[in-house]
């Protein structure tokens, strides 16, 4: 059975311990052989970092991202996006805009100079 979601109808939000199940399903449908992720690797990215996720409803999250900050001694804070992620039924859609700018107005909001994208750890 085709999964069907719809970026326009989700909101875009801060994860917590309750999105770990959804989050895991999010994460398994997407091919990420060079990074297995299942339920403990998802509750450690929510201890690790900031977790924003496009809530689609009824359980469902279409996209999440891993957002780590970190403050160096000349007092500056750097964003680190670890992992992005958009389910395959999104593909195409405005979702990845969404949580593209979801990402930097929370770096942006957390005092970022900066923003990299380097993958999980």
């Amino acid at each position: 059975m085709a999964t069907h979601l719809s970026s326009s109808e989700g909101t875009i939000r801060s994860a917590n311990v309750a999105d770990t199940a959804a989050l895991a399903r999010l994460m398994s449908s997407v091919d990420l052989s060079v990074m297995p992720f299942g339920v403990a690797e998802v509750a450690a990215s929510l201890q690790r970092g900031h977790v924003i996720v496009l809530d689609v409803g009824a359980g469902v999250l279409g996209a999440a991202a891993l957002i780590e900050l970190e403050h160096t001694d000349d007092k500056q804070t750097h964003g680190r996006i670890r992992w992005f992620v958009i389910h395959p039924a999104l593909a195409g859609t405005s979702a990845d805009e969404q949580m593209a700018a979801a990402v930097v107005s929370a770096c942006e909001a957390s005092g970022c100079t900066d923003l990299d994208v380097v993958g999980a750890p």
